[in-house]
């Protein structure tokens, strides 16, 4: 064996030695010999005319993968033309949409542009454009497309029965996925968050536990925060939240211990017992979004991204439409919707995607806020008054935001403040925000604006702001500067509190590289009494100054990330302090030490820290030692489980955002779409988001994944990489899924065992002699139920049997290869229009076959042989 290969790499090295000796032997006399035995290889192309799908793949032929040519009859077909090669005068001329053409076929330096194989003139679509014909080819992506602005003859007929198989893949691709919404239920069991510690400290103890947990509970969306210390006293927090329907989009409301995101201007409670209605969490960050509305019934609404149909709805008379995740990741991408009413007339609407506020241009949203700070769940408020507020907030663009509302403090009387509020205004280079408000009798505010110019920032800021003691007033400026990971910075302002005067100066200066910074900060701030001020002996014994200055700053080393800081600060009472970290990964094992030293105080601190992340759980546990409390000792463990299946789903991750996905896959041997007994269960299936994969636990029955987020509505992608047969494949393929933390969510994905089918078409030239190139022959498929099995068809499907299923081509060589059939029986038949147009006979015309009698999921059709017909019968039938 080993001679043998010795001798088939000698006889290699021969050849390739003779040929490359007789290559330079034979000189520039050979070279167009050589060049004409280089291979041609296809490259098949969808095409696309006037930004529309045809559904058809035009092959363009290539010898060097640069240029690309186009075989004339080819050509002639799909463009409804009627040009010849004149091979004499090397010209391409005949009729073309607005008359006679005439195009030369070599280029400036007499290279030609075109070429002859097998009796057939392939020219290159580089010159389509001097046929008024703008074209664009990407191989990498093997698109062809062309614009024609209309002129193409058969623009309308294409587009028609492109729009058919456009609507044909889009009724697959909806028959493919599956959506689940989000549903609330009366009760599911909680996913918890657990966390246990013990802390020794001069022979005591201080055990304490924290739990936190999500559930549904009267169809609420439920979350519990408690602690439980030693004394067995309970701090916490719950509250009760669900989803809302608002103009397609989803608000949410809230009731229990809630937190209201204040204007600023007014110091009113942010934290008690109430409700909010409000943005739904994640608002601002959507990755995509559904578009609806109305339109005038029976129109049709098209979705356009970068000038290409992707979608479109024929309206009933409602006149509602709805075109559900928009992807909204691709910032490039550029959506219209294009609605054309039975009249005729057409209307665009260009989608404006959310800003960073999560709203769209023109899209509005309430929120109302009750809350009393002295009321909570599990313990006392924070404070002794109440907050009713109020606002609409309206997206003037993609950057600002206009706010109106209102916020109401009660106490024993009722104090109210009015606001206007514009933020993320733009205009150039220079931003502003803008707070204003009416309390009571006076007037309050909040403005900013900042303006870049190269490296260098300048901004200026005002302040009028309410307290329960007086009113204060700021006004500030700053500079900012940057380059290359180096920045510095400087800001003054000066306020006016009741009877007192401050000023704050602070300047930084730092480096950020990317295996070491630091950061260097000094402010001083001089506060005087207002009567002080204009003292005429200039006595400013009276001004209390504070002077504070800090050096932070972290390093990579061997033994780890090192972190110093020192501060100081200088006024009516000084402190001094040095402070100091190191932490490293070492197998696995997160450790870090910390030191800390007041050296006003004469204190020090010692501590480490060291933590490890196991399959189900993260443990931890630290050592420290105080000049003033000696030596402690602590130690904690940390998990994450749902309640009904909590050996299963422990972990050392998180839960508290995800919700229960339970999955049945099955292979449906009737096809009913439900999961009989006797019918096998898939445990190797799962679900994967954007090529993450989720954890799973596998029951008698389902799969369970752990670790889902599907608070906004994302796409999941059916994972049967792992089963071992490729022909059992998924009814759904994706299935687009919404659910909230602590739901809910269950679901079969039917699977079925599918078909290939592979044959060829042979065509006859006039001599009975097979050609290379037939072209793309129209097959249809169609489904036999019992009655129409042995039936002698014709393309007829107006009764009940056969059942149509779907058109299919086969490629230019003659194959056709037809897949994902069902079991089942079935009879492909020649198109007739086909047959009539080119004159030709086939034998046979239909073919029959039954998926019982594949091998291995493979099925050999018949050959189909066509050849012309007979020159009497082609003119009877002209």
């Amino acid at each position: 064996m080993l001679i043998r290969l010795l001798a088939r790499r000698y006889v290699c090295v021969v050849a390739i030695s003779f040929f490359t000796f007789s290559a330079y032997a034979v000189g520039d006399t050979q070279e167009d010999d050589l060049e004409d035995i280089v291979e041609t290889d296809f490259i098949f192309a969808d095409f696309q005319l006037d930004n529309r799908k045809t559904g058809v793949e035009l092959d363009l032929a290539t010898k060097d993968y640069q240029s690309y040519f186009i075989e004339l009859e080819l050509f002639n077909e799909h463009f409804a033309a009627n040009l010849s090669c004149d091979e004499s005068n090397t010209q391409l001329t005949g009729e073309f949409w607005e008359g006679p053409v005439a195009v030369s076929l070599v280029d400036e330096e007499a290279q030609p542009l075109f070429f002859i194989e097998d009796e057939q003139c392939y020219f290159n679509i580089e010159l389509l454009p001097q046929l008024n014909v703008r074209m664009r080819f990407d191989a990498h992506r093997q698109i062809f497309a062309v614009l024609t602005e209309g002129k193409h003859p058969k623009t309308k007929e294409i587009m028609r029965e492109a729009r058919k198989l456009m609507l044909l893949k889009l009724d697959e691709q909806k028959a493919a996925s599956l959506e689940i919404d989000d549903q609330y239920q009366a009760f599911t069991m909680p996913s918890l968050d657990i966390s246990a510690n013990e802390r020794w400290n001069n022979a005591r103890h201080n055990p304490s536990f924290y739990v936190q947990s999500v559930f549904d509970l009267l169809y609420h969306q439920s979350e519990l925060q408690l602690n439980v210390q030693k004394s067995g006293s309970i701090r916490g927090r719950g509250k009760f939240a669900r989803k809302l329907d608002w103009g397609g989009d989803k608000l949410h409301y809230q009731m229990g211990d809630i937190q209201h995101s204040q204007q600023g201007l007014f110091n009113v409670p942010s934290r008690g017992l109430g409700f909010l209605l409000g943005e739904r969490a994640s608002f601002g960050s959507r990755t995509s979004i559904d578009l609806s509305g109305y339109a005038q019934p029976l129109s049709e609404v098209e979705l356009y991204r970068n000038d290409l149909l992707i979608d479109f709805i024929q309206l009933d008379d409602t006149g509602f439409y709805e075109f559900k995740n928009i992807d909204l990741r691709d910032q490039s991408a550029e959506y219209v919707i294009r609605i054309t009413t039975p009249d005729g007339q057409e209307t665009e609407q260009r989608l404006q995607k959310p800003g960073k506020h999560g709203l769209t241009p023109s899209e509005w949203t309430p929120t109302l806020t009750y809350l009393d700070s002295a009321e909570g769940l599990f313990e006392g408020g924070s404070g002794d008054s109440a907050l009713f507020a109020g606002s609409i907030n309206y997206a003037l663009s993609a950057d600002a935001l206009l706010i109106l509302g209102f916020e109401s403090k009660i106490e024993e009387t009722r104090e109210t403040l009015f606001h206007l509020a514009l933020d993320g205004f733009k205009w150039a280079d220079m931003q502003s925000a803008l707070k204003l408000g009416l309390l009571e009798d006076q007037w309050l505010y909040d403005a900013s604006v900042s303006y870049g110019f190269g490296n260098q920032s300048i901004g200026l800021s005002s302040q009028r702001l309410a307290s329960s003691l007086n009113t204060s007033t700021t006004h500030s400026a700053s500079w900012g500067w940057g380059y290359e990971g180096y920045s510095s910075s400087f800001a003054a302002s000066e306020s006016h509190f009741g009877e007192s005067l401050s000023r704050n100066y602070s300047a930084k200066m730092g480096y950020n590289g990317s295996t070491w910074s630091f950061s260097a900060e000094g402010q001083r701030s001089i506060s005087r009494s207002n009567t002080d001020i204009g003292n005429s002996n200039g006595n400013n014994n009276d001004a209390l100054s504070v002077k504070n200055f800090s050096l932070v700053g972290s390093t990579q080393t061997p033994i780890g990330n090192l972190n110093l800081s020192y501060q100081k600060s200088l006024g009516s009472t000084s402190q001094k302090s040095l402070n100091m970290s190191l932490s490293k990964n070492i197998l696995g094992v997160s450790a870090a030490a910390s030191l800390r030293w007041d050296l006003q105080q004469k204190r020090s601190s010692t501590s480490i820290r060291l933590s490890k992340s196991l399959p189900l759980f993260r443990v931890s546990g630290n050592l420290g030692f105080t000049n003033t409390s000696g030596w402690s000792f602590g130690f904690g463990i940390s998990f994450g489980l749902f309640a009904d299946d909590p050996f299963a789903s422990m972990t050392n991750k998180s839960w508290r955002r995800s919700s229960n996905v339970v999955m049945q896959p099955f292979l449906d041997e009737n096809n009913n779409g439900i999961w009989d007994e006797t019918e096998a269960f898939l445990p190797e299936v799962s679900l994967t988001q954007r090529r993450r994969k989720f954890e799973k636990g596998v029951a008698e029955d389902h799969v369970r994944l752990y670790g889902v987020d599907a608070y906004d509505p994302k796409l999941f992608t059916v994972d049967d990489s792992e089963l071992d047969n490729p022909f059992i494949v998924p009814k759904y393929r994706e299935i687009r899924i919404e659910s909230h933390p602590g739901g809910s969510v269950a679901f079969q994905v039917p699977f079925h065992l599918q078909y290939e089918v592979e044959g060829e078409i042979i065509r006859l030239n006039a001599e009975q002699e097979p050609q290379n190139k037939i072209g793309a022959v129209p097959l249809h498929l169609y489904k036999l139920s019992e009655s129409a099995k042995n039936k002698n068809s014709s393309q007829n499907t107006s009764g009940k049997n056969p059942v149509f299923v779907k058109t299919y081509y086969s490629e230019p060589d003659g194959f056709y290869v037809i897949d994902k059939l069902k079991s089942g029986d079935y009879r492909l038949v020649v198109d007739a229009e086909y047959q009539h147009k080119e004159a030709l006979n086939c034998e046979p015309c239909e073919v029959e076959f039954n998926t019982d009698s594949a091998e291995d999921h493979l099925l050999m059709a018949e050959l189909i042989t066509l050849s012309p017909q007979p020159e009497n019968k082609h003119e009877d039938k002209g």
